[in-house]
């Protein structure tokens, strides 16, 4: 059933300023289990941890990182994004230890 003019159903003022939606609690609220499963067995872990191969040890590390760092989004640059910023040239002067 389509909304018609005037019809009172309509939410004018949309969202309030501020509030979260239902994704972003979700994912809030599954954080927070993690971080209390963490605290919980925290020596467990730390016990497992060490007991992994470096590899495994490695690939552990970056999937309990994504629960605390954002992941970036991957940025490629070639030339045609260059020139079509204004083509301003760049100068890198490298500089090797103090000349005194």
């Amino acid at each position: 059933m389509a909304f018609t003019k005037g019809d009172e159903r309509i939410n004018r003022t949309g969202r309030p300023v501020g509030s979260v939606n239902t994704a972003t609690k979700t994912t809030a609220k599954i954080r927070e289990l993690f971080t209390e499963f963490i605290d919980e067995n925290f020596n467990q872990v730390m016990e497992d941890f060490a007991s992994l191969t470096p590899e495994q040890r490695v690939k552990m590390y970056l999937e309990f990182t994504r629960f605390c760092i954002p992941t970036m989004k991957a940025t490629h640059y070639t030339a045609e994004n260059f020139d079509a910023v204004g083509n301003n040239p760049i100068t890198i002067r490298i500089v090797k230890g103090d000349e005194n």
